[in-house]
């Protein structure tokens, strides 16, 4: 039925826009393909057709053929009409050019058939090689029993192909190339990109490649800075004074910013000689220097702060105690502040006072002064509780005295010990319910030993006196902060002051032990 085709000069349209002219010169029935001979070839936006001898066409790529009136000079004699020459052993291989997209391909895998070619090889009757009506057009539609017929037929007479072709010359194919030059030129760039800027209305300000120049560079003058002065803020967890006054009978309230933005300055109370004042590092720095370079024993540092602690708290309450013995309550902490405490409470009733420590509850391992400053209390019998539940057995004391953090511990620090941290809360809030007068061992505790700032809006102590362990610290910024200063000397090397940085590392000791100090 399709040997009825062969020689028929046909004109194709693929459905990727070429067009093509050329003479039948096989149809394989099983690959459903259709090879061309002497094809002309259009290109779809170039005016110059190519020429090719051979050329091969899959029927799903066909969107219409036309059978022209005119046949090609060459006739390819079918193969019943055949007497000298056989008819080609197999089918020649389609070329492999680079012009088009559908030269020869292998057979379909999904089974489609293209509805052209079968129309050609079962509709033969009405196919002949007779010339037809010039131009006519013939678009069969196909049919569903059609197409079953032909997928039955090209299923059972399937056979593998031949792939001798793949070795045979295709030099003659390489001098044609496809003209990239000619497709480029029908592509304006300049006017497209120049359309595009015209209907684009983004700001060029807000486009990435604005954004991300770099500024141009200014040369400075030596005498000009780099970096803009930047103004320090307050900080604002600390809340507001008004809020502070209200939680807190406290006549001393904290202030939430800097007092004044001129440097502080410490003198003496009495004869007004300056006294310097070290960071909590330069104190841990001296301390280090005289422990572990000096090899002084710490104990005597507790047992010095502990002396002086005791003759202070004597001091500021001299006025009471013609009354009688006086009720010290000490709160102390795990820490080495809670040592200085803890020794305190030892001189204090070594002279004939009550005295009752309330220890904050939690897992915390004791430091090694600390608990041997516990061990002592527990061997004079001294009244010792835990936490508030100790506190409120207690009862109200003549003298409050602070020894929960100082300038080492920061209450911030403690947020991971949770039940510490709850426990020193709830003991800053009991005594700042209370009446009695507080006394803060080397810092008041919630406050910044460095800045002077409460580390908890809520949580601090707001002292009546502050006693300084060996120095005042850069955190006594006011009274408001620490109430009346004093200094107690611990016997700090003046050689430990001068490696800690303190460069003037006199203190105006005199002849006493405690000296009072006061701001200018």
């Amino acid at each position: 039925m399709a040997d009825s085709f062969i020689g028929c000069h046909v004109a194709l349209s693929l459905l990727s826009g070429v067009r093509l002219d050329g003479c039948v010169a096989h149809i394989d029935p099983l690959t459903q393909q259709m090879t061309l001979r002497e094809v002309t070839i259009y290109f779809p936006g170039q005016q110059q057709p190519h020429q090719t001898p051979i050329y091969g066409v899959v029927g799903k790529d066909i969107a219409d053929l036309e059978i022209l009136a005119n046949p090609p000079a060459i006739n390819i004699p079918s193969n019943k009409t055949q007497t000298t020459a056989s008819p080609p052993a197999r089918q020649p291989p389609p070329p492999t050019t680079s012009q088009s997209s559908t030269t020869f391909v292998e057979h379909t895998q999904n089974g489609h058939v293209s509805p052209i070619l079968d129309q050609l090889l079962l509709d033969s009757p009405r196919a002949s090689r007779s010339p037809v009506a010039p131009r006519s057009r013939a678009k069969p539609k196909p049919s569903k029993s059609t197409s079953a017929a032909t997928d039955r037929r090209r299923n059972r007479q399937r056979q593998p192909e031949a792939n001798d072709w793949a070795g045979e010359d295709v030099k003659e194919y390489l001098q044609e190339e496809f003209d990239f030059q000619a497709n480029l030129d029908m592509f304006d760039k300049a006017k497209v990109f120049a359309e595009i800027r015209e209907s684009d209305q983004t700001d060029a300000d807000t486009l990435l490649v604005s954004i991300n120049r770099l500024p141009k560079k200014i040369n400075l003058l030596p005498s000009e800075n780099v970096l803009e002065r930047r103004i320090s803020q307050p900080n604002e967890s600390m809340g507001d004074e008004s809020d502070n006054a209200s939680n807190s009978p406290c006549p001393h309230p904290v202030p939430t910013r800097p007092v004044s933005a001129k440097k502080i300055t410490i003198a003496t109370a009495e004869d007004k000689c300056v006294c310097p004042i070290v960071s909590p590092l330069q104190m841990a720095h001296a301390e280090h220097e005289c422990v572990a370079v000096m090899g002084i024993d710490e104990d005597l540092f507790i047992e010095n702060g502990g002396r002086g602690l005791c003759q202070l708290a004597l001091k500021v309450s001299s006025h009471r105690q013609a009354d009688g013995p006086l009720h010290f309550v000490i709160l102390a902490n795990n820490g080495k502040n809670g040592a200085y405490g803890l020794c305190a409470a030892r001189h204090l009733r070594n002279h004939g006072h009550r005295v009752s420590v309330c220890l904050a509850s939690g897992d915390v391992k004791m430091a090694d002064v600390t608990q041997r400053q516990w061990h002592i209390a527990q061997a004079m019998g001294s009244h010792l509780h835990h936490g508030i539940q100790g506190l409120q057995q207690i009862g109200q004391g003549d003298m409050i005295i602070d020894a929960m953090l100082g300038a080492e511990t920061k209450l911030t620090d403690l947020q991971d010990e949770r039940s510490t941290y709850l426990s020193i809360c709830d003991m800053m809030q009991w005594v700042n319910d209370q009446a009695a007068p507080v006394l803060s061992v080397d810092f008041p505790s919630g406050v910044d030993a460095g800045t002077g700032h409460p580390q908890h809006p809520m949580h601090y102590i707001q002292p009546t006196w502050t006693a300084c362990l060996a120095a005042p610290k850069t955190g006594c910024i006011s009274s408001r902060v620490t109430g009346e200063l004093y200094m107690i000397d611990l016997g700090y090397p003046r050689q430990c002051w001068k490696r800690a940085g303190l460069k003037k590392a006199t203190f105006p000791w005199g002849t006493q032990f405690v000296v009072g100090l006061t701001y200018l």
